[in-house]
């Protein structure tokens, strides 16, 4: 019989995660665990397990997107994709994509198409995994689709009502996937020479390029550029949090707001921002806009920053990891010098017999 540990308190290094209300579901970076944030609470509320995966690993997934109350886990390095009932933690979905795909990442992005989970793969030429929350909890496949960009790496990927979007940091232009057609058309941006990370709003596209330390506003009905900014950091990791504001994130400690009227950046020292409990090499953080507010993770703060009526409201993350965590896991657990989720920072917190406060 497994031994779980008892009661320990440590930081969340997250993934991923999706804004529903006032709740937030977070995948564990380093972990096999999903958790539910309640921003009201100001506390997690839920640690669900995922079955059959590593115990501790980098990266077991890229995304995690809630639809009609279903949590849907897109895998890089883990082997299946599922899908969870929110609203009681139940697994509705296991499906093995392994045999499928050969490379070591899985998917590099995921997009709502619909009323369906489109998860796009990190190697050009394989297939698209269509997840169906409706029709059975299902997973079927978008065959290899002939392009010019077979072979290349995915970055990012954006959904502008009828055409996926790809960033490929290899290329100069982008990549569009027709759902209707079921082909791929590419589109030369003007004044770039690698795309990054790319996002729509408003009939305009949005592409970042690390080569050009550039971001570009795209008319998308003239396909011309009408501004172009540029941040002091730079990367694909960057979001739109509003009418007139971007979010610019990289690996480094710090990130960009542009104001894009006027063009004015403001620097955030992300360390800063709140007490730092973590340093992770992998410094940026997923970002989200949900309703009228912009929500930011903090990895080196292990907290929710979130951008509400004018103002930053801090909301910092632990989990209580009693229950979910076998001993067995954590002595047989080795981790690279290089880890990006601070395995060994964590791994000291769950085999000690001390607590950290916190919630």
């Amino acid at each position: 019989m497994e031994k779980y540990i008892g009661e320990r308190v440590a930081p969340l290094w997250c993934s991923d995660f999706c804004v529903d209300n006032d709740e937030a579901w977070l995948v564990h970076g380093s972990m096999n665990l999903i958790v539910c944030y309640s921003f009201n609470e100001k506390r997690v509320k839920t640690v669900i397990k995922v079955p059959d995966e590593k115990a501790f690993q980098d990266f077991l997934f890229i995304r995690i997107i809630k639809i009609f109350d279903k949590l849907v886990l897109v895998p890089l390095f883990a082997d299946s994709i599922y899908v969870f009932d929110s609203a009681n933690g139940e697994m509705l979905l296991k499906k093995n994509v392994r045999n499928v795909y050969k490379y070591g990442g899985i998917f590099a992005d995921a997009c709502i198409v619909q009323d369906k989970v489109y998860c796009i793969p990190q190697k050009m030429g394989d297939p698209i995994a269509v997840v169906d929350v409706n029709n059975g909890n299902s997973v079927s496949f978008i065959e290899k689709v002939k392009s010019d960009k077979d072979g290349k790496y995915v970055n990012h990927c954006c959904f502008d009502g009828r055409r996926i979007i790809y960033a490929i940091p290899e290329e100069k232009d982008i990549l569009e996937y027709d759902i209707e057609t079921g082909e791929f058309n590419s589109v030369c941006i003007d004044g770039l020479n690698g795309i990054d990370g790319v996002q729509i709003r408003d009939g305009f596209l949005y592409v970042s390029s690390v080569k050009d330390m550039k971001i570009v506003k795209v008319s998308k009905k003239e396909n011309e550029v009408v501004s172009e900014f540029y941040p002091k950091v730079i990367s694909g990791a960057f979001s739109l949090m509003d009418d007139d504001r971007i979010w610019v994130d990289c690996r480094e400690p710090y990130a960009n707001i542009i104001t894009e009227n006027n063009k004015d950046i403001i620097e955030i020292d992300k360390r800063k921002f709140g007490e730092a409990v973590m340093n992770p090499l992998f410094g940026s953080g997923p970002s989200y806009m949900s309703g009228n507010d912009f929500y930011y993770y903090n990895r080196y703060r292990s907290a929710f920053f979130r951008h509400h009526k004018g103002e930053w409201c801090e909301y910092d993350v632990r989990v209580k990891y009693e229950g979910v965590v076998c001993e067995s896991d954590i002595a047989n657990t080795t981790f690279q010098e290089n880890s990006m989720f601070q395995l060994e920072d964590v791994l000291s917190i769950l085999s000690s017999g001390s607590t950290k406060s916190g919630e």
